[in-house]
């Protein structure tokens, strides 16, 4: 299996991140350098596990932050609203897996969909459950995880079948942990990350065209002022100040990737040149040009 890099984790329109895997086999490793970029907020149908190699990262659920330094790890429930960032400076480094429920959850009805993943996948579970935190020893979590990464690297013979396992034991002690712990989220707190969802889809769909706070309260079928509350909450920023975020983290993606200045201008969203130069070093700390140049020299 190849390991992918981080930087193609998001799409940029809505839910749908991207195929994680294949329907033949449902499960994806991704190894994800921080230093330059983050990943932007965004949920999808498969569970995740994310462990720090190097440096250190803060992932954000909700209203919380996380702080990982190297060596530690979480499993971040399916449908869970996450970004991830670096915690501060110089390199960071961390490697994901990600995989469809039905990998280790099987047909619905047998007894480890029944049993175990249909109840990590209930709405009121536990968003996220740090690896050190599963299992009797608080270790073993941690090394399934690593043996998962090995033989996806590797890919040998008859790999499908153990990493299938090493991720499933993984979800066994999900399941046994959230048993017991305090995170459920309220109703409140539900209601607030659906209409989340629903608006920020809406504004990852229309990056490269201006919208207003009212459209975007009207795609969750909010009013302005609570639309602005669901932003305020989760995010401690405007609706506009988050669609700009967005925008610059889109442009980024495109220098990137090696289009021109311009067009990256035009396709985020920006009209101005001058404004989207000086945004984008507030955010980056350096001009589109010069970040690119910074891109071409990582290859």
């Amino acid at each position: 299996m190849a390991i992918l890099m981080g930087d193609t984790v998001n799409d940029e329109n809505g839910m749908e991140i991207l195929e994680h895997g294949k329907a033949a086999f449902p499960v994806a490793c991704y190894a994800c350098d921080l230093e330059y970029r983050e990943i932007p907020w965004h949920w999808h149908d498969e569970f995740e596990v994310l462990f720090v190699i190097e440096g250190a990262a803060v992932v954000l659920i909700g209203k919380e932050q996380l702080h990982l330094p190297a060596g530690r790890g979480i499993f971040i429930n399916a449908g869970t609203l996450h970004s991830v960032a670096h915690a501060g400076e110089g390199v960071c480094k961390l490697r994901s897996i990600c995989w469809h429920p039905r990998l280790s959850g099987g047909r619905d009805d047998s007894i480890y969909w029944q049993e175990y993943t249909k109840e990590l996948l209930k709405e009121q579970s536990c968003s996220y459950l740090f690896l050190e935190e599963l299992g009797e020893s608080g270790r073993e979590a941690v090394l399934y995880f690593s043996d998962a990464w090995e033989r996806a690297s590797k890919e040998s013979a008859g790999y499908e079948f153990d990493l299938r396992h090493d991720l499933s034991k993984i979800l066994v002690y999900g399941y046994l942990r959230q048993k017991t712990e305090n995170r459920k989220q309220s109703e409140k707190e539900i209601r607030t990350e659906k209409r989340m969802k629903q608006m920020i889809e809406f504004i990852k769909e229309n990056l490269s065209v201006q919208i207003t706070i009212d459209e975007i309260a009207e795609s969750a079928g909010v009013s302005v002022s609570e639309c602005l509350r669901c932003f305020n909450s989760m995010f401690g920023i405007t609706p506009i100040r988050y669609t700009r975020k967005l925008r610059l983290e889109k442009a980024a993606g495109m220098l990137k990737r090696g289009s021109s200045v311009s067009e990256c201008s035009v396709l985020c969203g920006f009209d101005d040149m001058s404004y989207f130069a000086r945004e984008f070093k507030k955010q980056y700390g350096c001009k589109p040009m010069e970040y690119k140049k910074r891109m071409r020299q990582k290859k």
